[in-house]
């Protein structure tokens, strides 16, 4: 029962709030939403290209992920031999947290994705949470086995 009010939680903190829907209202009727759109982008998508190089240079190879088209967030594919919730628990133990996939999916039994957020990360703190990522991932693969994925297909229905 626990879980499943996890999981139910867990999708209702997907939609965006209230009071940013209102920021966003008040800046289209200002005119200065594509201004301050350049700047979220800017900002953000330093995030995301730091991110990407930190990951390429401690877990290339290791990891299957794909470049995203936008959003605050990369997915990325467990590798054989970890699954998310050990990977995540070991992760947690030193201070770095991200998303398990399962949520994500119809089929909550898919523990082979995680969700990597990049949108609170300063810039100075990518570094040293993909070392711990790093290490985090050699003790999941440590602890257990991967769950063998129950089709091909990857479709999480955000």
């Amino acid at each position: 029962m626990i879980a499943a009010l996890v999981q139910v939680k867990e999708v209702q903190d997907i939609h965006t709030s209230i009071f940013s829907q209102l920021v966003a209202e008040r800046l289209l009727r200002e005119g200065t939403y594509d201004d301050h759109l350049e700047t979220l982008r800017n900002h953000y998508g330093l995030r995301y290209r730091a991110l990407l190089v930190a990951l390429n240079k401690k877990l290339g190879g290791r990891l299957c992920y794909h470049p995203s088209g936008g959003g605050f967030s990369l997915w990325i594919a467990v590798p054989e031999g970890a699954n998310a919730t050990e990977w995540l628990s070991q992760a947690k133990t030193r201070g770095v947290n991200f998303e398990r996939g399962s949520p994500y999916f119809l089929d909550a039994d898919n523990d082979n994705y995680v969700r990597l957020s990049f949108s609170l990360l300063s810039m100075s703190s990518i570094k040293p949470a993909l070392d711990v990522l790093a290490s985090s991932l050699d003790d999941a693969i440590e602890q257990g086995g991967r769950q063998p994925a129950k089709r091909d297909l990857f479709v999480p229905f955000v």
